[in-house]
């Protein structure tokens, strides 16, 4: 059996602690948990039993094998040194491909007699074909039988390049004999080879999930398993368990078949036409409307939801966040411009909605059909833990931070070229040939304080020709940095090389080093803030500088261009995340195939306006422009075994050359 390359990451969220994380159940809040059993596998000492390829000892790295992800990692889930080990399927190699049923790593029988709340912990490197092809499991065993936890399930594959905590409440199931295994099988063939299959740590079962955050208050916790809080649902809105459909063609994926908690689960979701797609006819915002709620006295408020949302763009469909501060409704988020919103996993979203707290306070979401000519099988909005509280999430990891500007004032001492502004943010229209205006908030949200920096703040760049204007940081002494990085939220419409060039540059002490330049066509067009990072650890001494430029080089550049707009630049001491997500080189549709249904997509996008949504996986040829070669070179490949795709190929991963596209949506790499 051949099957087409296919690549797409399945991210595992576990919200199973979510009710004792956010301070709901406090009766535990000062104990420290009883634990009962905790596994490092610095050997096999325990007992656990070990089925077909299942192995205990030291981590060995193995290679990436595209398309199923990365290779087995090179230390344990401690990462510290020390001798310590891990549990896996062929550690350092690669899982067997031949049909077998599941094969499992069990552990001994542990007596959690008397435990209140008791759950299940592990770390997990995991790389794996999907569903038939290969299955992945963990269950638990009540003394009487074997309960699945969690399975992994069809397209896209799991495909992980660290180790991710997870946790699971298996209170129902504590007793003088609980046991806990971990399960991998093949299930029909074609399943791909070089599979890296479990890498496991630190399995822990104790009394007690995590505490709450210190002085969290929650206002609002809805799971969405029934609708006894009283929210208001407008037309085509549901509340109900998730039902998956099928991938929507020109408008994304369908619907998830299950809740943001994972499978397994007795919860539900809010969503427009639950398993369905949203009506096409014309309407006027229709919203989910949140009960009133009393929050006079929070000294802050957040909040916040988990999304899978799958719409056409403005002026088609429109969707929004709005929260009521007790006299008007005022719009948190709103989608924009092509092109439309392509989800294919659960993403978490956080609000600032501090400023409207209140004794009657709302949040609503809402969807729109405002024209004609709408893409038709659009799964629209699913929403699941709508939370508001009062206690802001934890601090991120301690790092040294030498430089934090979210610009509500140049009390710093930013040096300011020609057009560079700092202030509030100012909206302005789109521009007919040069993307959409500049926002009506800055990267924090609507309600703010705090500025940006910008071209022009809520207006349009000059055309007329000149030479680089900047954007310049203060000096900042770095010395002693381990590692240091340059972060930045980036909102930047502009004309393509020659006609414009944007940069991003570091001093090094002795000369400017660009970072990154936009380059030739199609366009810079951003209708939504971006996060951007920079390892500059090259680059530390004691005088770091960085700056944003703007050239305009020739004649002809497009006018109404918002240019650039900057906020929250940040210079810390402090290891780089590990890069996630990414797209597939040649993969336009971004279905996880590379068939013909690419060249086409490309004929389309190129002579017919049609939609995309990942310039970069559309840039086929990688030479940084979407043009008639890359079509050309899709059909090579396809038919007349033409050169391989440059990277990333066949497998999940960032662009490593740097051009002026960007992908707004890959879903299989989330």
């Amino acid at each position: 059996m051949t099957r087409a390359i296919r690549s797409r990451s399945l991210r595992f969220v576990l919200f199973s602690c979510c009710l004792a994380c956010f301070g709901m159940i406090d009766s535990r809040a000062e104990a420290q948990p009883g634990v009962y059993f905790a596994e490092s596998f610095d050997d096999n000492s325990a007992g656990w039993t070990l089925d077909g390829e299942w192995e205990i000892g030291p981590a060995v790295a193995s290679p990436a094998a595209p398309p199923c992800g990365n290779g087995d990692p090179g230390s344990d889930a401690d990462a510290s040194g020390v001798t310590e080990g891990l549990a896996g399927v062929v550690i350092g190699g690669a899982a067997s491909a031949l049909l077998h049923p599941v094969a499992y790593l069990t552990s001994p029988p542990i007596d959690t007699t008397g435990s209140a709340q008791l759950s299940l912990e592990f770390d997990r490197w995991l790389n794996s074909d999907y569903t038939p092809f290969m299955n992945n499991r963990v269950e638990v065993f009540d003394g009487m039988v074997w309960v699945l936890l969690w399975e992994s399930g069809p397209s896209p594959a799991i495909t992980e390049s660290e180790w991710s905590h997870h946790t699971l409440d298996i209170t129902s199931y504590s007793g003088t004999a609980v046991q806990v295994r971990f399960g991998m099988g093949v299930g029909s063939a074609g399943a791909y080879t070089g599979c890296g299959s479990w890498n496991l740590d630190n399995v822990t079962l104790l009394d007690g999930m995590p505490p709450p955050p210190p002085s969290s208050t929650v206002y609002l916790q809805e799971f969405f398993d029934d609708n006894s809080a009283g929210w208001t649902l407008g037309t085509e809105w549901e509340i109900g368990a998730a039902v998956a459909s099928p991938p929507g063609g020109s408008c994304g994926n369908g619907d998830p078949a299950s809740d943001a908690d994972g499978p397994g689960g007795a919860e539900g979701l809010a969503g427009i036409v639950i398993g369905g797609s949203a009506s096409t006819a014309i309407h006027p915002p229709s919203y989910l409307t949140s009960p009133p709620l009393d929050t006079t006295g929070a000294p802050d408020l957040s909040l916040e939801f988990d999304r899978w949302l799958n719409s056409d763009y403005t002026p088609y469909m429109s969707n929004r966040v709005e929260v009521f501060d007790g006299m008007t409704w005022v719009v948190l988020w709103a989608s924009g411009s092509a092109p439309g919103i392509a989800e294919g996993a659960w993403s978490h979203h956080t609000f600032d909605i501090t400023p409207y707290s209140g004794a009657a306070i709302q949040v609503r979401f809402g969807f729109e059909v405002g024209s004609s000519g709408v893409f038709s099988d659009c799964g629209a909005w699913n929403l699941d833990n709508v939370t508001i509280f009062s206690g802001p999430p934890p601090p991120p990891p301690t790092s040294g931070v030498y430089l934090q500007e979210p610009f509500d004032d140049n009390s710093a001492g930013w040096t300011l070229d020609t057009e560079w502004q700092i202030g509030p943010a100012v909206a302005s229209p789109p521009s007919a040939s040069c993307g959409d205006g500049d926002p009506s908030s800055d990267a924090d949200g609507a309600g703010g304080t705090e500025g940006l920096a910008g071209i022009v703040i809520g207006g349009g760049a000059s055309t007329v020709i000149h030479p680089y204007s900047y954007l310049t940081s203060p000096p900042v002494d770095t010395t002693g940095a381990a590692e240091l990085s340059l972060e930045f939220d980036r909102w930047l419409n502009s004309d393509y090389t020659p006609y414009m060039n944007n940069s991003v540059e570091v001093f090094d002490g002795v000369a400017w080093v660009v970072l990154w330049e936009s380059g030739p066509s199609p366009s810079i067009t951003e209708s939504a803030w971006s996060h951007h990072t920079f390892d500059i650890t090259s680059y530390s001494n004691a005088a770091v500088q960085v700056r944003f430029g703007l050239v305009v080089g020739s004649n002809g550049a497009y006018s109404g261009c918002g240019s650039w707009n900057v906020d929250n630049v940040t210079i810390q001491d402090g290891a780089l995340p590990p890069p996630v997500g990414g797209f597939v080189r040649g993969d336009g549709n971004v279905d996880g195939l590379i068939n013909i249904a690419d060249p086409v997509q490309g004929l389309d996008f190129l002579f017919n306006m049609g939609p995309s949504t990942c310039f970069d996986a559309q840039d086929a040829n990688d030479d940084g422009a979407t043009n008639i070669a890359d079509p050309i070179f899709l059909l090579g490949f396809l038919f007349t075994m033409g050169p391989p795709f440059p990277d990333p190929n066949g497998a999940c991963g960032p662009d490593p050359t740097a051009d002026s596209l960007d992908c707004a949506s890959y879903p299989g790499c989330p």
